[in-house]
């Protein structure tokens, strides 16, 4: 039998009947034999109808995007505004959006620069529909996706086949 579920916090693999866990979890936390898939990458973003022109001074112009985080400064426009060298008090059009999604596509709009992370943006910026107006200035994110596995023998032959495949 085999079963996929989408939980919440980080699995007990023994205790929840787990084979395999396909994760997020936070930076730096990985368990031994976690099999870490890719860290997230955070980058501003923007539609290229803005025609932004890479300096800082032009996010003053525009409004900044911003999904709602908890904890995640790398992913808060004061954190990227001093790291620009704007400073923390930057007084800049901040709009504010309960998710991710949501300020992703107000950006890929035209609405404004929101702060993307790869690789949830790649394919829209592989379309075209975003750019990254400073280049390949990026900050890691606060999140790796994992592959844990249960500990001890394989139960499935075919859950090596997945993790091989997922690899």
């Amino acid at each position: 039998q085999w079963e996929v579920r989408a939980i919440e916090a980080a699995p007990h693999m023994l205790r929840d009947g787990l084979d395999l866990a396909l994760l997020r979890a936070p930076h730096g936390t990985l368990q031994p034999g976690d099999r870490l898939l890719f860290e997230e990458q955070v980058f501003p973003v923007c539609s290229p109808s803005l025609g932004l022109d890479g300096t800082p001074e032009a996010l003053l112009k525009v409004n900044l995007l911003q999904e709602e985080v908890t904890a995640s400064p790398g992913k808060e426009w004061p954190t990227w505004l001093a790291l620009l060298g704007l400073g923390r008090g930057a007084r800049a059009n901040m709009v504010h959006f309960s998710s991710f999604n949501g300020a992703i596509g107000a950006a890929s709009a035209g609405a404004g620069v929101a702060l993307g992370r790869s690789p949830l943006v790649d394919l829209d910026l592989a379309s075209g529909r975003l750019v990254r107006p400073f280049g390949d200035l990026a900050r890691t994110g606060s999140w790796d996706v994992v592959l844990r596995r249960r500990p001890g023998a394989e139960r499935d032959r075919h859950v090596g086949q997945l993790e091989r495949f997922l690899l």
